[in-house]
């Protein structure tokens, strides 16, 4: 079974290697050719947890090139890229292809449908770190969970060929309160760590955080009810710290981001609950701030 795979990250390149062992053939689609050539002359390279090191050769195209027929569409890019995939795959796609798609935050063009056999949405707490091109470690074990904003049915025929990756999932078929309740989380730790420029461990500590993390849950809750999603104040605050303690080590992909003066995501995580708000004639502050602040310490 071919699965493609599109966005040469951290996760595209764990989940690629992985399909490969499983037993799938994977086609990673990257952007840029130097990304390409490296991962066709020296393959991708996983440290596991274990400290164990494995090499896996692959399929790898960039995106303008002419791409083969595959059973399975997996879009692991981050929002900022989402649009100009999307936008590629329909000249791809057809009525059996099932597509999953693996952002963080929220996308306005959400709920996707059409042009494929179904979308679905993926919510993980897996954590991997892309040491280069063609390198990748798994830091983190976590969960994963599949399911449809359009109350599609459970069909996956595909995964009885993979048994290793049908033992990893889960289906939600309230995957919007999952998608909802990570967004909460991400409002606080992403932001806050790109603006402090520190590790997600450091947050707790720092003065001005039971203030803000206060404020942008509660504003992530309001949000969420709009969308009909019903969130604890409480919960969410405990969660917070819990994933602050347990990631201590960890920097997040919007301070990554804004260290490398990349694009950051922030209008699809604070900014999504900002135009929640707007839609509902609520003002967000907190949130807003967020966005605003994020904004100024990139050049784009």
């Amino acid at each position: 079974m071919r699965v493609m795979i599109w966005g040469g990250g951290a996760l595209g390149l764990l989940w690629t290697h992985r399909l490969r062992q499983w037993g799938a053939e994977p086609v990673l689609v990257v952007r840029r050719m130097q990304q390409r050539e490296c991962i066709r002359q020296e393959g991708i390279l996983l440290t596991d947890r274990q400290g164990g090191v494995h090499r896996g050769r692959v399929d790898v195209y960039t995106m303008e090139e002419k791409l083969p027929a595959v059973d399975w569409v997996w879009v692991m890019v981050k929002q900022t890229a989402l649009d100009a995939v999307l936008d590629r795959l329909d000249s791809i796609l057809n009525s059996r292809t099932e597509v999953w798609l693996w952002q963080n935050g929220w996308h306005p063009r959400w709920p996707l449908s059409g042009g494929a056999g179904a979308w679905w949405n993926v919510v993980t707490t897996e954590g991997a770190l892309k040491i280069n091109e063609n390198q990748v470690q798994h830091t983190g074990e976590g969960l994963i969970w599949v399911g449809s904003l359009l109350a599609q049915p459970k069909k996956w025929p595909e995964l009885e060929r993979l048994p290793g990756l049908e033992q990893a999932i889960e289906y939600d078929d309230r995957i919007r309160d999952r998608i909802w309740t990570k967004l909460a989380l991400n409002c606080v730790i992403n932001p806050l760590t790109a603006i402090w420029r520190v590790p997600n461990g450091k947050l707790p500590a720092h003065k001005e955080f039971p203030l803000l993390a206060e404020g942008l849950i509660k504003e992530a809750t309001a949000a969420a009810q709009i969308e009909g999603v019903k969130l604890s104040v409480a919960a969410l605050s405990r969660q917070v710290r819990a994933v602050c303690k347990r990631t201590a080590a960890n920097r997040s992909s919007m301070l990554q981001d804004v260290e490398t003066g990349r694009i950051t995501e922030i209008d699809y995580i604070n900014g999504a609950i900002v135009r929640t708000g707007e839609k509902a004639g609520v003002e967000f502050p907190f949130n807003r701030e967020m966005v605003k602040r994020v904004q100024h310490l990139t050049p784009f």
